[in-house]
């Protein structure tokens, strides 16, 4: 029998297909059935290459948290600004918008329902 890390799959091969897709399309989504590797991918590409960026966040299993506190960690992390605890956040979202759009910024929001999460976070 073969050892089993024979079969270990290169991640950085595929975190490096996916950074040569971000320098042409800004929006990059990995789709498919659980524990193919998404998030392992997405991490790896995240520790590879967060540093090319301006600003970077990476928000992990955001179906499975409260969406304000997605939202407070994406402020303080593409802003710089830690929310007070009488504050809404739902005021910040247009700065958290000019942020992205004024900056080189990397993004990933992981293990994400799409309309009711992205929905939420209102950034697309």
């Amino acid at each position: 029998m073969t050892p089993l890390s024979f079969y270990k799959v290169s991640l950085e091969n595929k975190a490096n297909a996916i950074n040569s897709l971000l320098q042409k399309e800004s929006i990059v989504a990995l789709v498919g059935m659980g524990g193919i590797g998404k998030t392992s991918l997405s991490k790896k590409m995240y520790h590879l290459f967060h540093n090319q960026y301006e600003k970077y966040s990476f928000l992990e299993d955001v179906k499975s948290k409260d969406i304000n506190n997605v939202k407070e960690k994406f402020l303080q992390d593409l802003c710089d600004r830690k929310l007070h605890k009488d504050e809404d956040i739902d005021e910040y979202l247009d700065e958290i918008k000019q942020c992205m759009i004024s900056k080189k910024a990397l993004v990933v929001v992981d293990d994400v329902d799409m309309k009711k999460n992205l929905g939420a976070l209102q950034l697309f």
